[in-house]
């Protein structure tokens, strides 16, 4: 079994809320640099989503290759709050 994972990291300049869409491209992956996609929807991937340090519902997000949706409600994040997403991709080593 190989167990890759990939993490971003998003940091907002103004408070979130309501329903908030942001863009892969806003987010930093682990070496530093500007992410362009997240991994693709498939059974073998899954995504933790964490705020301030807390690992949040699925109820709260849903994730596309180029975005991260977030439904608020009526709550806020404050500026500068850290958003972590987390992806984790499992497969299967054949060995031939």
């Amino acid at each position: 079994m190989i167990v890759l994972v990939f993490r971003y990291f998003y940091f907002p300049e103004t408070d979130l809320q309501s329903s908030v869409v942001i863009p892969a491209t806003q987010f930093l992956n682990d070496d530093g640099d500007q992410a362009t996609q997240f991994l693709d929807l498939d059974p073998s991937h899954y995504s933790n989503l964490y705020m301030n340090g807390i690992m949040q519902g699925n109820n709260l997000y849903q994730v596309t290759s180029d975005s991260l949706f977030l439904d608020l409600e009526d709550d806020t994040v404050l500026a500068g709050t850290p958003i972590i997403l987390e992806q984790v991709r499992i497969s299967l080593r054949n060995n031939g």
